[in-house]
């Protein structure tokens, strides 16, 4: 059975000694704009597509204004998931400015559409996978200064990729 030595897989023959070695690489989507931070929501969504499951993950680019300006302040975010009977916070983190945080997802497929493309200057019908839609509530909030600054939107989308990015503007409310 392998085991991780030192990032690096080794395969151990029963009598003890070392088979062969293989150095293990794990790299993070940085283009897609999952920060290296959602490292093990990658691990398990790819372990859950080797499985055949139909996973993907939702990146929310949360990014804080207050006044038309980039707030930079400590605060605290929560994504809270409406996607069963009874809602479940699936993620709550602190943050800095402007900052993406990733969820693993199920993309589960409810039908297929036809929609016209513009394919090579001509328009072509295609047909494409229609997906559940999925629904989160994200809230921002943070004190300074004695001043509660808080936001707050629910969020409905279709993963029609593997990687969904939502950019969310944040525009903060002072209480």
């Amino acid at each position: 059975m392998p085991t991780l030595v030192g990032g690096i897989y080794h395969v151990v023959e029963e009598s003890g000694y070392l088979e062969y070695g293989t150095s293990c690489f794990f790299v993070v989507p940085a283009s897609q704009g999952v920060s290296a931070r959602d490292s093990p929501e990658l691990y398990s969504l790819y372990m859950d597509w080797l499985q055949g499951k139909p996973v993907g993950l939702a990146t929310f680019n949360v990014e804080p204004y207050f006044e038309g300006k980039p707030f930079a302040d400590e605060l605290i975010v929560s994504v809270i998931d409406y996607n069963s009977q009874k809602p479940r916070v699936v993620i709550v983190r602190r943050i800095k400015g402007t900052t993406a945080i990733s969820s693993k997802i199920e993309r589960i497929p409810v039908g297929v559409q036809e929609i016209v493309q513009y394919i090579n200057g001509t328009y072509k019908p295609v047909k494409r996978t229609v997906f559940k839609e999925r629904k989160y509530f994200v809230s921002v909030i943070g004190v300074y200064d004695n001043t509660l600054y808080s936001w707050g939107r629910f969020v409905v989308f279709e993963p029609q990729h593997p990687i969904t990015r939502l950019n969310l503007n944040a525009d903060l409310h002072k209480k």
